[in-house]
């Protein structure tokens, strides 16, 4: 909409009815690998963190597949080792009597990435603090 001064009029008034909101769409595809810690630390000294690990994780594939479509997401569990999974059986991931290979998973996942040709490329890591860490 136009609107047009008057005659000696200096002073420029914005109203409501100026302004107009455009969403603009994310354009850009991302990678995304997502590593999902499955060792024992996830139920150790008594604590279930393997239903707050598994809420996250759904939720990122969720969002990421119902956001952003054109995203690329890989999944990666880890234990001793780490290995790729199918976004159909993420929510299925349990805890074994594994140790934490971060450093696995992290290789794994840029490799992964590293292969996506993709400008803008990420990694999330869902695991638990160390118990007692200070």
């Amino acid at each position: 909409m136009r609107r047009s001064l008057s005659d000696g009029q200096t002073d420029v008034t914005v109203r409501e009815e100026d302004l107009a909101v455009h969403e603009n769409e994310h354009a850009t595809q991302c990678a995304t690998a997502l590593l999902v810690d499955c060792s024992h630390s996830m139920v150790l000294y008594g604590e279930d963190r393997n239903d707050a690990r598994a809420q996250s994780g759904d939720g990122l594939v969720e969002l990421i597949q119902t956001r952003f479509p054109k995203d690329r997401l890989n999944v990666i569990a880890f234990g001793d080792d780490a290995k790729e999974v199918p976004l159909k059986d993420v929510p299925y991931l349990n805890y074994g009597p594994y140790h934490t290979n971060t450093k696995a998973a992290l290789e794994m996942g840029r490799k992964i990435l590293l292969r996506i040709a993709r400008a803008d490329k990420q990694i999330f890591l869902i695991t638990t603090a160390a118990h007692g860490a200070g």
